[in-house]
């Protein structure tokens, strides 16, 4: 039978509103009251989020990060940034991992909004446009009111949008590899239709258009390894090859490194390579790989505080799309 505000209340010696101000996190209660209220619903193994009572939190935010969690560098680096970016600003951050199903995300939400999280992170890339609203409609339907920001980029965002300034990356991409002294360039493009590989691919071509720089061969990945190794088969059987290549992932470009290995090619001299995200295996081949860096300590440092700013009861944000600045590693591939 499911434990109710009644039961707690009977146990405790208190009225129902008592415990109810208690559980929500009123620090106009006496500590002594506050502690037995509490130990009476634990005993009860009523659900509730302790971390969100002042007595317990010393006044830090919970923050549940959801997002469909795969095993990786990427996902990795992500996580781990956002874990130094909540020890800094002080916020109890915990992981969550959902698949892409938009219905297991709302019940994912509602299910911490009753436990009284403050404040929700959002990051899955295959959602779109569609799916923001289904979520954001159906939320409302349930009247689970809770600050939300999301990572994944999508034109015209339905919920504030933190993410990394992917057209800047690809722009300074091909400017990196112009100054090279590179002519003719190469790209491996990410999925069709996400906005995130139409930004870092019109960041590279436009740089390219404006210095009227030949890009002799385009190919169409997914960001993943496999994508990097089918785009060197591809780059084989061209006539005019590039002399330098920009990879929309580091996986797609280990993939590409790995058949320009197995083929004998020498990188750089007769292939220069640039890649996206600069996570740790960036540094872990040799040559080490030139990549855009994109810092995750400063994206959770942003996304949290924006968190904060939405829970502020003060806050008139709805919808906002900002982008953490991109940076050049120079190494060795280029």
């Amino acid at each position: 039978m499911r434990v109710t505000l009644k039961d707690i209340a009977d146990k405790a010696g208190y009225s129902i509103s008592t415990v109810s101000r208690v559980l929500n996190g009123s620090e106009k209660i006496s500590e002594q009251v506050q502690k037995h209220i509490i130990k009476c619903a634990e005993s009860l193994n009523y659900p509730f989020n302790k971390s969100a009572i002042p007595l317990y939190s010393n006044g830090s935010k919970s923050i549940i990060l959801v997002t469909d969690f795969y095993e990786g560098e990427f996902y990795s680096s992500y996580f781990a940034g956002y874990s130094k970016a909540a020890k800094d600003l002080k916020v109890q951050l915990s992981l969550v991992s959902v698949s892409e199903n938009a219905d297991e995300v709302i019940d994912t939400i509602s299910y911490h909004f009753q436990r009284k999280c403050d404040g929700i992170v959002l990051f899955i890339p295959s959602l779109e446009r569609k799916d923001y609203t289904y979520i954001k409609n159906k939320l409302s339907e349930k009247e689970v009111d809770i600050p939300i920001v999301s990572n994944g980029l999508i034109e015209n965002p339905i919920l504030p949008t933190i993410t990394f300034d992917g057209y800047s990356g690809g722009h300074i991409a091909a400017e990196h590899l112009h100054k090279k002294g590179y002519k003719k360039l190469g790209i491996v493009k990410g999925p069709p239709g996400k906005a995130e590989s139409s930004f870092r691919y019109n960041g590279f071509i436009d740089y390219c258009h404006n210095k009227k720089i030949d890009v002799v061969w385009e190919f169409e990945g997914d960001f993943s390894f496999k994508s990097g190794l089918d785009a060197f088969y591809n780059l084989k059987e061209i006539k005019e090859k590039p002399d330098a290549v920009f990879c929309s992932s580091d996986l797609m470009a280990m993939g590409l490194y790995e058949g320009a290995r197995e083929e004998n090619i020498i990188i750089p001299s007769e292939l220069a390579i640039i890649s996206y995200d600069n996570l740790p295996m960036c540094e872990h081949v040799r040559p080490k790989f030139s990549s855009i860096e994109t810092d995750f300590i400063s994206l959770g440092n942003h996304s949290l505080k924006t968190l904060t700013e939405l829970i502020s009861p003060t806050n008139n944000i709805t919808s906002s799309l900002s982008f953490i600045p991109t940076t050049l590693i120079e190494r060795e591939s280029t």
